[in-house]
């Protein structure tokens, strides 16, 4: 039985990992790592440092194209600015309703 890992190279991807690869050893464990047009390369760079440390197989899902056409300001095309206020305070803003 084989494991498929979905890993951003955030903390809780890297957890869920590491504890699939303690379970099932590295040998039956795939890492995906998802790209979808995103701003920066900071979370595959962190998904593949991550997959080399347990030394898993890794596997890439560009949707990129999905998104071409979003103007989300996490994406590369955006002319929006990333918000730096937190989630909760952007709720907060528009009293929970959605823009």
């Amino acid at each position: 039985m084989k494991a498929l890992v979905l890993s951003s190279g955030g903390v809780d991807s890297t957890t869920a990992l590491a504890l699939a690869v303690s379970r099932y050893g590295k040998d039956n464990v795939i890492a995906l790592s998802v790209s979808y047009g995103q701003k920066h390369d900071k979370e595959i760079q962190a998904a593949k440092a991550v997959s080399a440390f347990y030394g898993v197989e890794q596997l890439f899902l560009d949707l990129s194209k999905i998104f071409q056409y979003s103007n989300c300001s996490l994406l590369q095309q955006s002319t929006e600015e990333i918000p730096e206020e937190s989630y909760a305070r952007q709720i907060e803003k528009t009293e929970g309703e959605k823009l």
